[in-house]
């Protein structure tokens, strides 16, 4: 790249929780994943039912890689997470990352009944887990000024949040993002700290 690019780079990308990425052995920043959920196995019988029902042949045709394309990853410092969608006979990528200095990471956990308290407020918000296990973010409030654009997001009683859903062990999922994000928080305050730190909330 050129010098006007890396310049770029490190304008556009600033923040701390872009910054505290450790730097390799050739100089560059790297993000090491922390936990990779993908689709339920009951997710792709859904997806199967749903085509026949549609009789959509594409659907069908391309079942198996709308499940393999589905997952939800924590990395070190963000949230990645992709939920793939059929327009005719073409699969469209939905990808979508938040990272761990938005309001709706600080807290996570798995959906069950009614709870988390104050969110979704359904005794089956996965229907008994029928496409599988669903993941609720839900740190924001309608207060928060660190927001991030989400699919799904919803506020109730002044809580907002979204939930993600048609994953494989969830709790584990959610243990990760929390000790990830307890932990690049933690890298985020250090970095403020330091003498001299460009500090762009």
């Amino acid at each position: 790249p050129s010098l006007s690019h890396i310049y770029l780079l490190f304008v556009t990308m600033s923040r701390p929780i872009h910054l505290i990425l450790k730097t390799n052995e050739q100089g560059k920043k790297f993000c090491n994943v922390m936990f990779h959920s993908g689709a339920a196995e009951r997710y792709l019988t859904c997806i199967k039912l749903v085509a026949c029902l549609r009789c959509d042949i594409c659907m069908c045709m391309k079942a198996e890689e709308l499940w393999r394309s589905t997952y939800v990853t924590a990395w070190q410092n963000k949230l990645e997470y992709n939920y793939p969608t059929m327009f005719c006979c073409c699969m469209i990528d939905q990808v979508g990352v938040i990272y761990y200095d938005r309001d709706i990471l600080s807290k996570t956990a798995k959906a069950e009944c009614c709870k988390p308290v104050c969110t979704h407020c359904s005794p089956c918000p996965t229907c008994c887990d029928l496409c599988g296990e669903g993941l609720v973010l839900y740190g924001a409030t309608c207060m928060s000024s660190e927001l991030t654009a989400i699919p799904g997001l919803r506020c109730f009683c002044c809580r907002c949040f979204t939930i993600l859903t048609n994953l494989d062990d969830v709790q584990a999922l959610s243990n990760a993002i929390n000790s990830s994000r307890a932990k690049a928080m933690q890298e985020v305050e250090q970095y403020k700290r330091a003498p001299g730190a460009a500090v762009i909330n």
